[in-house]
């Protein structure tokens, strides 16, 4: 986990939060977390196909739309996870099944100079395009970054690999 996605969520959450529950679609902790971007103020449930650390509830995401029994969340949230995600559009559904009105969703996801990273596999890579008219259509207030955050200055060999955005249902 990149700590400049945490950095990056912080003000999305210090400005429209606090929120009552939180989703994560891919919280095992493999390389760091986003838990810690939310404050811990709230109920925060974190979803992964695997077992570990970071993990409240072990299931596919692909499933979400089948289980209302979650009731609904003021933010889903999921960063460097669809890339992973097999079915994303099925994972689409269940976001928005449960996600309520007016609540946010919050993506980062790689560009397509990222290479591979099978933890535990890779499927796609998204444009800005994507983003707006795949991931948030039908959402208000959406913003997308791309590139997620600048190139630091004077050093343009560590181009921004990552784009993200949010948007309120």
């Amino acid at each position: 986990m990149d700590r400049q996605i945490v950095e990056w969520l912080r003000p999305f959450v210090e400005q429209r939060g606090p929120f009552e529950r939180v989703l994560e679609l891919g919280s095992l902790d493999v390389n760091g977390t986003i838990r810690q971007a939310f404050g811990g103020r709230e109920t925060y449930i974190g979803l992964d196909m695997r077992d570990g650390p970071g993990v409240d509830l072990c299931m596919d995401a692909s499933e979400l739309q089948h289980h209302p029994e979650l009731g609904l969340f003021d933010c889903i949230v999921a960063s460097s996870f669809f890339e992973h995600d097999a079915t994303f559009w099925e994972t689409l559904n269940g976001v928005n099944r449960l996600l309520r009105e007016g609540g946010w969703f919050v993506m980062t996801v790689p560009m397509a100079e990222w290479g591979y990273h099978g933890e535990p596999k890779d499927y796609w890579r998204f444009t800005e395009d994507a983003l707006r008219e795949v991931f948030f259509e039908g959402y208000q207030a959406t913003e997308i970054f791309n590139p997620l955050w600048a190139t630091p200055e004077g050093m343009p060999h560590l181009k921004c690999q990552h784009l993200g955005g949010w948007g309120q249902r």
